[in-house]
């Protein structure tokens, strides 16, 4: 919880590193987003997600999330259906 409200709402990217780690599978559905690729290497799941979230921050200055289901395994998986509002206000997505 404290990363969507920190990273995602606040804007404070400087603390991704503090919540994702490099093994982070990101299978959200990311069609509409705009990865940025490094030349001359793959990007990770946690680079693109990183991106995601500069995309949508810069495209939603006020973004906000609502969290619907969180679920913890115990095990340091964790699953989030949560519902984003903000107002559109860049070019991305």
């Amino acid at each position: 919880m404290e990363f969507i409200q920190c990273v995602l709402m606040a804007g404070a990217l400087d603390r991704f590193d503090d919540f994702v780690d490099g093994c982070l599978i990101d299978s959200s559905p990311s069609s509409l987003l705009v990865h940025r690729q490094v030349p001359g290497r793959q990007a990770s799941d946690k680079d693109k997600f990183f991106s995601e979230i500069v995309n949508l921050r810069n495209s939603f200055p006020d973004l906000c999330y609502e969290v619907d289901d969180m679920i913890d395994d115990g095990n340091g998986k964790v699953v989030v259906r949560a519902t984003m509002s903000g107002t559109h206000k860049g070019s991305q997505i």
